[in-house]
């Protein structure tokens, strides 16, 4: 059984304060995780900017392979709420309202992925906007689409806090 982790860590995003600890953390969950016995990939911002492209990338090479039982996408950064779903704001998410993750709207397309197993860890505040241009943003899938309805796939996600609060 193939055991993969897409572990991203940004401690930068365009116009938020910040953060000390987003790639260290997103670091020792790779670390972790490799311990336990999974492949990792790992995204941060140490060299530069992390996009929605990058992501795609490399859920896609995790997950066409086919031979991925086991999937965790662990996420530490900034996160906004919209509605009931998390967002995920990479490093140029309030400059381009399409670099950002939505939470839920990954979730259903993992559904599909063939993947028996998919855990979506977020270590991210869940605040609600407090801009107009933070209240543009959507969030954009970033599972490939697959339409495997042969497997089914269990989902689990996994919050660093509750809606409309900050990470601890």
């Amino acid at each position: 059984m193939k055991r993969v982790a897409l572990l991203i860590g940004l401690d930068n995003a365009s116009q938020f304060t910040p953060l000390k600890a987003a790639v260290s953390g997103a670091k020792a969950m790779r670390d972790w995780l490799a311990a336990e016995g999974y492949g990792t990939t790992l995204l941060t911002d140490e060299g530069g900017s992390v996009s929605v492209a990058n992501v795609k990338s490399a859920l896609r090479s995790i997950i066409q392979d086919g031979e991925t039982e086991k999937l965790v996408v662990y996420f530490a950064g900034h996160g906004l709420l919209n509605g009931f779903s998390g967002l995920w704001m990479l490093s140029d998410a309030m400059h381009d309202v399409d670099e950002v993750i939505d939470v839920s709207r990954n979730v259903e397309a993992a559904r599909t992925c063939g993947v028996k197993s998919v855990v979506f860890i977020s270590d991210a505040c869940r605040l609600l906007p407090n801009s107009v241009s933070q209240s543009r943003t959507s969030g954009a899938t970033v599972f490939p689409v697959m339409n495997d309805h042969s497997v089914d796939v269990e989902v689990d996600r996994f919050f660093a806090t509750r809606p409309g609060a900050p990470a601890p």
